[in-house]
């Protein structure tokens, strides 16, 4: 009698856990459908023409060939826009994101702070013998810029583009116009050239960068969306008062 029971329970938890496995599985497809519908095809789009790029690419082309186009008002750009995923601009970052959703910026904050350190992993301990375009092309014919520090080590991959992607991503999931949207990848995609136009970075070093920012944030946004959406702070910000 015991063992009958004790059998048709062990049959009802079986069915139970299958039912379960499959319900995690639609769950699963179903955020992954949502993901790419949220304006992320762009970005996955992007992504692969740029890996696609690594064909064609040989290491230190793309550098020789944006040194060419130097000139006084580029060098000031670029030198900005490389600028803009350091301390302290990344605080006026936090800060905006704040201004919209408290969410917003723990995401941002936690993407950039995970990236970082996952990069700064594969640098000094991976890829700690990777040298950057400036130990290969430190001549006269190359063009530098001015208040750039030239180092010769640790290239790969791209710690700039990597936080850039990283923080973009996040952004561009809460904002939901597409031109917000637009903006948000192009510039992640100014700070990768602004890296190989300052001779800092290979083509290969801000491509795999992009990806691991990318990644990150999209990972970091699905665990937090899941956990911290049905708390009263998600939605509030600064200017944000809304419960819903």
């Amino acid at each position: 009698m015991h063992l009958s029971k004790n059998v048709h329970s062990w049959s009802i938890n079986s069915q139970s856990l299958e039912l379960y496995k499959l319900l995690r599985m639609k769950v699963y497809f179903c955020t992954v459908k949502k993901w790419l519908t949220i304006n992320n095809w762009g970005l996955l789009l992007v992504l692969i023409l740029f890996s696609i790029g690594l064909l064609f690419v040989q290491k230190g082309e793309a550098v020789l060939w944006l040194n060419t186009y130097h000139n006084p008002l580029l060098n000031k750009l670029n030198h900005f826009i490389t600028r803009i995923v350091e301390f302290p601009i990344i605080v006026f970052i936090l800060f905006g994101a704040a201004l919209h959703r408290y969410s917003l910026t723990a995401v941002v904050l936690i993407s950039y702070t995970l990236t970082g350190v996952f990069v700064q992993f594969l640098k000094k301990f991976i890829f700690s013998g990777e040298r950057r375009p400036f130990h290969f092309y430190n001549d006269e014919s190359i063009n530098l810029v001015e208040g750039i520090e030239m180092i010769t080590h640790n290239s790969f991959p791209s710690g700039h583009t990597a936080v850039g992607f990283a923080i973009a991503v996040s952004f561009a999931a809460y904002l939901d116009t597409k031109l917000s949207y637009l903006l948000c990848l192009m510039l992640a995609i100014l700070v990768g050239c602004s890296r190989i136009y300052l001779v800092l970075h290979f083509y290969q070093d801000v491509v795999v960068g992009a990806w691991i920012g990318s990644l990150i944030a999209i990972i970091v946004q699905h665990f937090f969306r899941a956990n911290q959406r049905n708390k009263p702070w998600y939605h509030k910000g600064i200017l944000n008062k809304s419960k819903a």
